[in-house]
């Protein structure tokens, strides 16, 4: 079974996509991990559901929490 890390960030603007690409998803492979994005994933019908369900599964998660964004801190607090 594949490890996953949720990553929780902000999807509506294309510098954070370059920052998940570049920086978070191979740091996160490096430790053995696959990264997911749900906003990435073409089988998600209802996100929330899929939010909170991966969220819960996940072996980790992490949020880049760099702007205030409601989405992430939503996503934080189902986390908790």
């Amino acid at each position: 079974m594949n490890k996953e890390c949720f990553v929780i960030q902000p999807i509506s603007d294309e510098k954070f996509t370059k920052r998940y690409d570049d920086i978070y998803k191979p740091a996160i492979e490096t430790v053995g991990l696959s990264a997911y994005r749900v906003d990435l994933d073409p089988t998600v019908k209802i996100p929330i559901e899929d939010i909170e369900s991966r969220i819960k599964n996940a072996e980790i998660c992490f949020a880049d929490i760099s702007i205030d964004n409601p989405n992430v801190w939503y996503e934080l607090g189902v986390v908790m």
